[in-house]
């Protein structure tokens, strides 16, 4: 069932370059009660950063996650002692320097895309984060996303078994096929797509959308509130859509939890994830 929200509960943020657009937008979500956001860093994004940094610490505000390329990390100790206050997703290319954020920041964790491309990381992340006890997130990609193939999960479980499936690593993965190729249970917990329901993802261009795998519009936060924006009947319409389950799915025994898997993932409007191998009994 779609949950009727002011406002979604999570949002991805590709934080802009420009400093005054940056402030605007995080002044809106502040205001629209946005519990979690996830910012995705380039480095032309970092002084927009640093200028809205003192207030990503500020109390009542959204727990903030930086999702940026380990190649950044340098620039982002420079930043001030608000960086205590957020956790960090660490992108490839991985080195030792990751390390360098231990006791600077609330919580690290390596982060890959979950692509074929991204795959190719696994391996390397799985190393470090025995090494460190860190966690792994496997991130859904920004749209256009290509979804998994059989073997590319069948390779990821390989090299997840082949470490030993370590205890000590803590795996989050929001792709629910490769979940379940690595022996998680995606659909114990899993309400089908929050997509313009409980997420939302924010462009560099102020623009809110589903989520960055389905980059459906919803509106345009520069120029209106969170909340006018979730009050639009079009917003709601969205939400409906990808909160049903495709018809071709309904045979299927997990139809009631998994809802067709990934939207963004699906071939066309109304079909399954792509990623899905097919009805089961």
């Amino acid at each position: 069932m779609m949950v009727e929200l002011s406002a979604p509960l999570r949002v991805t943020w590709d934080l802009p370059e420009g400093e005054g657009a940056a402030r605007l937008l995080w002044r809106k979500l502040v205001e629209g009660r946005v519990l979690f956001v996830e910012m995705l860093v380039s480095s032309a994004g970092l002084p927009a950063l640093n200028a809205i940094g003192e207030d990503l610490a500020l109390p009542g505000g959204p727990r903030v996650t930086l999702t940026l390329s380990a190649d950044l990390l340098d620039q982002l100790l420079n930043c001030g002692e608000w960086l205590s206050k957020v956790s960090v997703n660490i992108l490839p290319p991985y080195s030792g320097d990751c390390g360098k954020l231990v006791g600077r920041v609330k919580e690290i964790c390596l982060a890959l895309w979950s692509t074929p491309e991204g795959l190719l990381e696994f391996e390397g992340a799985i190393g470090i984060a025995k090494e460190l006890g860190w966690a792994i997130s496997i991130l859904n990609p920004h749209a256009k996303a290509v979804a998994l193939k059989d073997e590319d999960r069948a390779n990821a479980q390989k090299k997840w078994r082949e470490a030993g499936e370590p205890s000590s690593v803590s795996l989050r993965v929001h792709d629910l096929f490769l979940s379940e190729a690595l022996g998680l249970d995606p659909f114990a917990s899993y309400a089908g797509c929050a997509g313009a329901s409980t997420l939302a993802h924010l462009t560099h261009a102020g623009k809110l959308v589903a989520c960055r795998t389905l980059p459906l519009e919803l509106g345009d936060l520069l120029d209106s509130s969170l909340a006018d924006i979730w009050k639009m009947e079009g917003r709601g319409r969205v939400a409906k859509v990808l909160s049903g389950t495709p018809e071709e799915c309904l045979a299927c025994s997990l139809a009631g939890s998994c809802g067709g898997g990934c939207p963004g993932l699906a071939p066309g409007a109304g079909l399954m994830d792509s990623s899905c191998a097919g009805v089961r009994d």
